[in-house]
């Protein structure tokens, strides 16, 4: 019985320490993303501040809708239309359908782990509402790997997905 019970408690400690090294890799795999987030944001700051504000256009950064909601950017431009952007980092060929944006790897498609487009949707509608504006354009900005669009498709939902090489220009272009 003695037995018995050491093998229980030797197999109750082993699944701990499984536990715990897994919780452990997630969280430090959390903190690398938060880390990577981070940084994707700064670099598209500096991106649009560099080319856009001798411009006219005007930024807002990390504007807080809700306690645990936020606006990566509020870009303001010259004749008074208002954008948002949200700033993605994931790596990885992205492919961006009429009714969405998916990983691509080789053959495979994969769903991301949220709806990004829904996101940003919410948060363009929540901002419009809140500040009282006519229309906020909702950008979605990849800052790492390539975009593949299906059929030409840029804009899915009303949302335009951009890589932080093309950010500038679709702003302008958008801007008329």
């Amino acid at each position: 019985l003695d037995r018995d019970i050491n093998t229980v408690l030797k197999g109750i400690t082993l699944c701990t320490l499984v536990g715990a090294i897994a919780s452990g890799k997630k969280e430090a795999q959390s903190a690398k993303n938060a880390h990577q987030g981070a940084t994707a944001e700064e670099d598209i700051f500096t991106l649009v501040e560099s080319e856009l504000v001798p411009l006219g256009w005007s930024f807002r950064y990390n504007e807080k809708l809700a306690a645990n909601w936020d606006i990566d950017i509020v870009a303001l431009s010259p004749k008074g239309k208002t954008y948002i952007i949200d700033v993605k980092s994931h790596k990885g060929t992205k492919l961006v359908t009429s009714d969405g944006v998916y990983r691509k790897y080789g053959d495979t498609i994969y769903q991301f782990e949220k709806d990004f487009l829904k996101g940003i949707l919410a948060q363009a509608v929540n901002l419009k509402q809140r500040d009282n504006l006519g229309w906020v354009t909702p950008l979605l900005c990849f800052t790492e790997g390539w975009i593949k669009y299906e059929s030409g498709e840029r804009n899915p939902r009303g949302v335009e997905v951009v890589s932080a090489r093309q950010l500038v220009a679709s702003l302008l272009r958008l801007e008329g």
